[in-house]
């Protein structure tokens, strides 16, 4: 994502609803392309990294999107800490939520929020 006056670090301009517009419309993005991706593993396994990547992304955007996160730049941080500290339990679902490899859908997870932790925040993730 791009910063512009919805994202800025000092709080001024912060847009609840634009942010939230954007996040949405990421995760729609990442939703198509995953699908994308899932008719591609038949033919080459080398997209189930990709597929696990898209996913991960999507549940972080589209957390953020659907919560009451995006009232203040705190409950973002906040949000964004803790999804970094404790990605989804797939592990357990793994066979029905379309992951190939959760560990490596909780990696993609945790780094998907990090980098929005330096994006939004210009600073480095706890």
């Amino acid at each position: 994502m791009k910063k512009d006056a919805s994202t800025r670090a000092n709080g001024s301009g912060w847009d609840e609803k634009a942010l939230s517009q954007r996040f949405l419309a990421r995760a729609e993005h990442l939703e198509r392309y995953r699908s994308e991706l899932r008719n591609k593993v038949e033919l080459n396994r080398g997209y189930e990294r990709l597929c696990d990547e898209a996913l991960a992304q999507f549940y972080v955007f589209n957390r953020i999107a659907v919560s009451a996160s995006l009232t203040t730049r705190q409950n973002l941080l906040n949000e964004l800490r803790s999804m970094q500290k404790n990605p989804p339990p797939i592990e357990e679902h793994a066979p029905y939520s379309g992951v190939y490899d959760a560990q490596r859908f909780a990696e993609s997870f945790r780094k998907c929020a990090s980098e929005l932790i330096e994006e939004f925040f210009d600073t480095a993730p706890d």
